[in-house]
C-alpha cells in the first residue's frame, strides 16, 4: 500500500510518522511532501499508534478526501488529499 509511495516509513512514535524517502511522482510527491517531513495526524486522528497510523492511512486512501497534518521544520501544515488526485 504505502510502500509505493514511500521507500522509507518509520514505525510512528507519539510524534507521528516519519517520511525518509518520497518517491517521485508519487502520491506523497503530490500533496507535498518531503523527506524528513512528519505526518502527525489525518483528518485529526493522531498517529502516536502503529495501528491507528495504517487505519488512518487505509481510510484517507479509500475516501481520496483528508487532510494531514504534516510537520516539517517545526511548522505544521495542513495538506489535503483531495479527489482530483489519483491513488495508483
Amino acid at each position: 500500500m504505502l510502500s509505493r509511495d514511500a521507500r522509507a516509513l518509520d514505525v510512528p512514535a507519539a510524534d507521528g510518522v516519519h517520511i525518509h524517502a518520497v518517491r517521485p511522482a508519487s502520491l506523497f510527491e503530490r500533496i507535498g511532501l518531503r523527506s524528513g517531513d512528519v505526518i502527525l495526524e489525518i483528518d485529526g486522528v493522531p498517529l502516536d499508534d502503529p495501528l491507528r497510523a495504517v487505519d488512518a492511512f487505509d481510510r484517507a486512501l479509500r475516501k481520496r478526501d483528508a487532510v494531514l497534518a504534516r510537520s516539517r521544520g517545526g511548522r505544521i501544515v495542513l495538506l489535503r488529499l483531495s479527489p482530483r488526485i489519483s491513488v495508483e
